[in-house]
């Protein structure tokens, strides 16, 4: 580090004399300088009443548009109007509108404010994924949502029908009532593939036996029920008997369909990925997505019809809509800078490359962004699911989804590796990559890993290893160069924590070790090679909600720390990330936000405290050059940056005036919580760098509490 000139001496002297004991200092309070969006791009529901559309998003709450006026307003979290930034439905009765999340259940916004119902409280299973409002009045709700359907009085649910206890998705998509009074439930079970309508009267739930698997939304028309299916077209329920539109017999132009609504005129409208689809009178229109949209792989997600206007919403451009047999953009008053930076469906993975420049891969190419010019770029490569950059000569590596071109090296030159050129099993995929320290590729597969050299790939598989180590989910390396790699096996045998120094491998399981679990989802290795990890449920290690905390081994001891006996937001961790401090960031799930933690103090940043885009990230990247941090939301729901403050202070910009005094002399440092960070007895002015904080320096001179900016 630059030793500062003489005047910042004197000033550090002077404020170290300012700071004797018992006066106070104010330090760096944690990520500042937010910059992103909280993406409106992913449109989850459309509904409207005389005055308003509303529409909600996956990450930013319900945006009300007036009709006469065209303004907007945004309710989300963070203003305290809206129970969840995730929205799955709306259900609009004379006073109130109704919303259910996917975080926190249910609640309902009036003129009089926000009220979110204690849903766990009132006997459901679950207060995730709550899906489908049926209000009779504000004493009889139908609700459904994840496991359950429930029937609610506003403080207890009074019936409570569990959809499937072996199943962990199976969830309510939609809730319906005919002219007649029928009322029917609509399912979806990504477990087991169970009934998917119900029919609901006096307390009881009866199995309606239908042709489709799994039923995504339904509209009513009269008595009618029509059903809109994930594989089976479009679907008419009528006096008993199903009707069947699909790809086979009409015209309707795809299988799957999204969401579905009725106009005032008894016209069927619906959306499927590519269309948007109009039924009446026995004739199906279709309308395809504009092809800018189609190019890049995007969606339609939902849809509503008020009079002549048809709305329909997108997974990565927000609202349009359709006039004149012509699509226009509706613009929800978002910050258009990320607008091309849409990850994957899902997790999207981030780099820094040897420029500085923030990388995130989509399904339609790798995002390239500068965060000092704020210029934005696209590198075209389809269903890209990671980028590794290489530290020594500045390469990009991209893994595609797709396993005949697996690979993609960005550098001196592009190079596709396709499955011919890297000795792959018959479809078999990699999972996850990254570089050790004599910048040796490592890419793992389903069966094993593979390395490459820049020459060759080398293939290891359990005849190397001498146990399992199949579907390893993520990889570190550590300051000896062993990787460590967590995997959760084949067949649901979990493979727990493998190390492999180069010569041995080694397997940590929970019958050799206090390892919480055998399935190991996120893993990363800090300063002093103690490795941090996430472990899973056996169960379910691939669904989010089911985790086991943060859990720390030092090659000798294992300490986890979960919700019961920490501050730590979610036991469920995507992504573990280490700043050059030491501290560690967690991405969570369940809409907790991301954690830091510096091996003594927790700290929280959410939608209600900080200037994040989301609470959910599924990947954390440290940009050193730059020092931010830098998170990617899930579902297309954008990206968030935040400086990172690690930039660091040093022992010698503090002790420089005092130097000739203290050659020769003892001298500790001791942190606020009184544990010693530096001690020699003899001081020699070498210099020591600490990260920016306060800190008690004990001299022969005496006490000091200064401050490292």
């Amino acid at each position: 580090m630059k030793r500062i000139t003489k005047i910042i001496f004197h000033n550090i002297t002077r404020i170290c004399v300012l700071l004797m004991f018992g006066n106070n200092c104010v330090a760096a309070d944690g990520l500042t300088d937010w910059h992103g969006i909280a993406t409106k791009d992913h449109i989850l529901r459309i509904t409207h009443d005389n005055k308003n559309i509303y529409v909600s998003s996956s990450g930013a709450g319900i945006t009300v548009i007036n009709k006469s006026s065209g303004l907007q307003k945004n309710l989300n979290r963070a203003n305290e109007l809206s129970i969840d930034n995730c929205i799955l439905d709306m259900y609009l009765s004379k006073d109130a509108v109704w919303t259910s999340g996917r975080y926190y259940g249910f609640g309902k916004l009036s003129d009089s404010g926000s009220y979110k119902f204690d849903m766990l409280k009132a006997g459901c299973k679950s207060s995730q994924w709550m899906q489908g409002i049926l209000v009779e009045s504000p004493t009889e709700i139908l609700l459904g949502g994840l496991l359950g359907f429930y029937e609610f009085n506003g403080s207890e649910c009074t019936y409570s029908y569990y959809f499937n206890e072996l199943s962990p998705m199976a969830m309510v998509t939609d809730i319906k009532k005919t002219q007649n009074g029928e009322v029917f439930v609509s399912s979806h079970d990504w477990g087991s593939r169970g009934n998917s309508l119900f029919r609901y009267s006096d307390g009881k739930l009866t199995p309606v036996a239908n042709p489709c698997s799994f039923i995504n939304r339904m509209a009513v028309c009269g008595n009618a029920v029509w059903l809109a299916s994930e594989s089976n077209g479009l679907v008419k329920f009528e006096n008993g008997s199903f009707t069947e539109y699909n790809t086979d017999n009409s015209e309707i132009p795809d299988n799957y369909i999204s969401d579905i609504c009725v106009d005032s005129t008894g016209c069927i409208w619906m959306v499927s990925s590519a269309h948007l689809i109009k039924y009446s009178n026995g004739v199906f229109h279709s309308y395809s997505l504009p092809e800018q949209f189609a190019m890049i792989n995007d969606r339609f997600t939902a849809v509503d019809v008020d009079g002549h206007e048809v709305y329909a919403g997108t997974q990565f451009h927000g609202l349009l809509k359709f006039e004149d047999k012509d699509w226009a953009a509706v613009d929800l008053i978002d910050n258009p800078e990320f607008r091309n930076m849409t990850p994957i469906a899902f997790r999207g993975s981030s780099s820094m490359d040897s420029n500085g420049n923030f990388l995130m891969v989509s399904d339609y190419g790798l995002n390239v962004y500068n965060p000092v010019s704020r210029e934005s770029g696209i590198i075209p490569c389809a269903n890209l699911r990671e980028v590794c950059v290489s530290p020594f000569n500045g390469d990009i590596w991209l893994r595609k989804a797709d396993p005949d071109s697996c690979l993609v090296k960005i550098g001196s030159d592009k190079l596709v590796f396709s499955s011919d050129a890297v000795p792959l099993a018959l479809y078999e995929q990699f999972n996850i990559m990254t570089f050790d320290k004599a910048g040796i590729l490592w890419v793992a597969t389903e069966d094993g890993l593979m390395c490459y050299d820049g020459k060759v790939w080398k293939n290891y598989t359990e005849k190397d290893a001498g146990f399992p180590i199949s579907q390893i989910k993520c990889l570190a390396v550590d300051s000896k160069n062993r990787l460590w790699c967590g995997a959760f096996g084949k067949n649901r045998i979990g493979n727990g924590l493998i190390m492999f120094d180069g010569i041995k491998w080694h397997n940590y399981k929970t019958s050799n070790s206090r390892i919480p679990s055998d399935y190991v989802g996120s893993i990363n290795i800090d300063k002093n090679d103690a490795v941090w990890l996430n472990c899973r449920d056996a169960f379910y290690p691939e669904i989010d909600m089911y985790g086991y905390g943060l859990t720390v081994f030092d090659g000798k001891n294992w300490i986890t720390y979960d919700t019961s006996n920490s501050e730590i937001c979610s036991d469920h961790i995507y992504s573990i990330e280490i700043d050059k401090n030491d501290t560690k960031w967690l991405a969570t799930t369940g809409d907790r936000g991301v954690m830091s933690f510096d091996g003594n103090n927790w700290k929280l940043y959410n939608v209600d405290n900080s200037g994040i885009a989301l609470n959910t990230a599924n990947d954390i990247t440290i940009d050193t050059k730059n020092d931010l941090i830098w998170f990617v939301h899930p579902l297309g729901n954008g990206v968030s940056c935040a400086k990172l403050k690690t930039q660091q202070g040093g022992m010698e910009d503090v002790i420089s005036d005092w130097e000739n005094d203290l050659n020769g002399q003892p001298i500790t440092v001791y942190n606020l919580q009184g544990r010693a960070v530096f001690h020699t007895p003899c001081y020699r002015g070498e210099p020591l760098n600490l990260p920016r904080n306060i800190y008690i320096v004990i001299t022969p001179k005496g006490a000091h509490k200064i401050a490292v900016r």
